[in-house]
């Protein structure tokens, strides 16, 4: 079984995360970094999208395209700011091949700003990136 290696994927040359907010698929980031977009709020449900989530129920060989999701094995949890936030669901995208994505909640205590956003999958951590959260 192949070691995940999880990543996420950035807008452009910034070190923002690439995120959606549930339910409207709001893109997330820093509006004046990032622009077209929205900053997060306390409660928001985020997408984060990524790669390296590791393997996957169905199982799926390197490069082959599903279209329904197929939830990542590994223990998933993720934090913002340094704070441990819900995870609801990680799964390899339907319909892409590599595509991953974490579902988390925006705990309400987090301060507002750039905060580094981390997933860390089967005792692996992917490198930090940010989201900006509003109040």
């Amino acid at each position: 079984m192949p070691r995940p290696a999880p990543a996420f994927f950035t807008y452009g040359t910034t070190n923002y995360a690439v995120a959606s907010r549930l339910p409207d698929y709001a893109m997330v980031g820093d509006p004046s970094a990032v622009p077209g977009t929205v900053a997060a709020r306390p409660g928001d449900i985020l997408v984060l999208w990524g790669t390296g989530f590791g393997t996957t129920n169905p199982a799926l060989p390197a490069g082959q395209v599903d279209n329904q999701p197929a939830a990542v094995l590994a223990a998933t949890t993720a934090t913002i700011g340094g704070v441990a936030v819900p995870v609801i669901s990680a799964v390899l995208s339907g319909g892409y091949a590599g595509l991953d994505q974490v579902n988390l909640q925006v705990p309400a205590n987090l301060p507002a700003g750039a905060l580094g956003v981390q997933v860390t999958v089967g005792g692996v951590q992917s490198p930090p990136t940010m989201i900006f959260v509003g109040q």
